[in-house]
């Protein structure tokens, strides 16, 4: 029962929070659970990361929910979570590569790393960098080490080595994750799990949509 009520309750936050009819609320959020196989109780959580990361990359929320929809299958598969994936999105976000089109560059960038080319292990060992945690684990911060990895690499080095490992689509989220670095990805982190975001923006909306009506007595 109060997996149902939470449920229920995260879906209603989120298309409140979003603007969004119910149907698309509740289809984001059970991609979300499903993918991550979470229980409903972790509805309210999912609303809150995704309003949290709208707001950090100044975006959408049915943005945020786009992008975690194509790229929240490949995250779960390789062992990222669900906050680091959305970290992961909103830096992107942040950067211009919003939606579907962040959640894509994403999900190709890992399946990259989860089955590299001949060349591309190559490249890997040469960089000597650790791609997974003692758990078998893809590591979030791969993008930001290999940034440092390759730092010392003239510019054309630099670029063949990362399109080797990641291809043409996939070298965009390597490119804008690691901008920041390790730091940069751990600030996101902090930043979206605050908790509590999916429910002040819906407050914002009903008391911007009491206004409104206000406004025209």
């Amino acid at each position: 029962v109060h997996d149902s009520i939470e449920g229920a309750r995260g879906v209603l936050l989120l298309a409140t929070a979003a603007e969004i009819e119910n149907a698309a609320a509740t289809e984001i959020v059970a991609n979300a659970l499903n993918s991550f196989g979470l229980e409903g109780a972790k509805a309210v959580e999912v609303a809150d990361l995704l309003a949290a990361g709208s707001i950090e990359a100044q975006g959408s929320i049915t943005d945020m929910g786009a992008a975690l929809t194509s790229a929240a299958s490949v995250s779960k598969q390789v062992g990222i979570s669900l906050e680091d994936t959305v970290a992961l999105l909103t830096i992107l976000a942040k950067n211009g590569i919003q939606g579907a089109a962040g959640g894509t560059a994403l999900r190709v960038a890992l399946l990259r790393l989860v089955a590299p080319s001949a060349a591309a292990s190559a490249q890997l060992e040469k960089l000597g960098v650790a791609i997974r945690d003692s758990q078998g684990r893809i590591r979030p911060e791969i993008f930001a080490d290999l940034e440092e990895a390759t730092r010392g690499l003239t510019a054309r080095q630099r670029d063949l080595a990362l399109a080797t490992i990641f291809g043409t689509r996939g070298i965009r989220a390597q490119v804008n994750i690691a901008r920041d670095g390790v730091s940069g990805l751990n600030a996101m982190r902090d930043a979206i799990t605050q908790g509590g975001d999916a429910q002040k923006l819906a407050t914002a909306q009903t008391e911007g949509f009491t206004g409104s009506v206000e406004n025209l007595k």
